[in-house]
């Protein structure tokens, strides 16, 4: 048999060979799927939910979503404080000129009086008559007795308008062997304010409100926290 009979004779064996694969249905690279097996159902165990004793567990709810922070309110404005109301009916006359609103507000404030430069209590009044004496001879003539509550048998020497003073003056008998203190002064007085609300009910006025001379060295416009109902 000559080459290309041999060739001729190999063809018509693979052609053979394909079709028998085709015509049985090969496929390669197909492999059988193997299922799992399921667990047996159990009817012993399955109830009806309107069968007596069978609970059925609620799903909890989602929880609610945050509320966001309320914004801060925004500021507010009062002008004082006045001492009297004498000084408080002339802003009111210059807010009406302007024209503004304002609600009339009091409140108590602690207000510095003077300092107070003094000896601690002592034994008996015997030993303030001559710590006294003592002090006389020191030439310190400006002092007196103190039986106020909580200061009895103490000695006073001198109330000063200005801090500085009274520490000046604190020096002064230090440097003569006087362990002297500075007690601050108070006194509760009432203040009066005028309350504007927030910056928009004051239309633009504010530069004008703070240079304005309302007669009183304390009085000045001053932002405040806004309460909550009202200014």
């Amino acid at each position: 048999m000559n080459t290309f009979g041999k060739w001729l004779f190999a063809l018509l064996i693979l052609a053979n060979v394909g079709l028998w694969l085709w015509m049985t249905g090969f496929r390669q690279g197909d492999s059988a799927v193997v299922e799992g097996s399921r667990p047996a159902i159990q009817p012993e165990k399955l109830r009806l939910l309107t069968e007596p004793g069978v609970q059925v567990k609620e799903r909890a709810p989602d929880a609610p979503a945050t509320p966001a922070l309320a914004n801060a309110a925004a500021g507010c404005y009062r002008l004082g404080p006045f001492a009297d109301d004498a000084a408080t009916e002339k802003a009111i006359g210059m807010l009406k000129q302007i024209p503004l609103a304002y609600e009339r507000k009091q409140e108590e404030q602690p207000v510095v009086t003077g300092y107070r430069v003094y000896l601690p209590p002592l034994a008996s009044r015997d030993a303030v008559e001559k710590k006294r004496r003592q002090l006389t001879r020191l030439g310190f003539k400006d002092h007196s007795l103190i039986q106020e509550e909580g200061l009895q048998n103490a000695i006073s020497l001198g109330t000063f308008t200005v801090e500085a003073n009274a520490q000046k003056h604190q020096r002064a008998l230090a440097a003569k062997k006087i362990e002297a203190k500075i007690q601050t002064l108070t006194q509760t007085r009432t203040r009066q304010w005028l309350a504007l609300g927030p910056a928009e009910n004051l239309a633009g006025a504010l530069p004008r409100l703070r240079e304005a001379d309302w007669g009183s060295v304390d009085a000045k416009i001053e932002e405040t926290p806004c309460l909550t109902g009202g200014n």
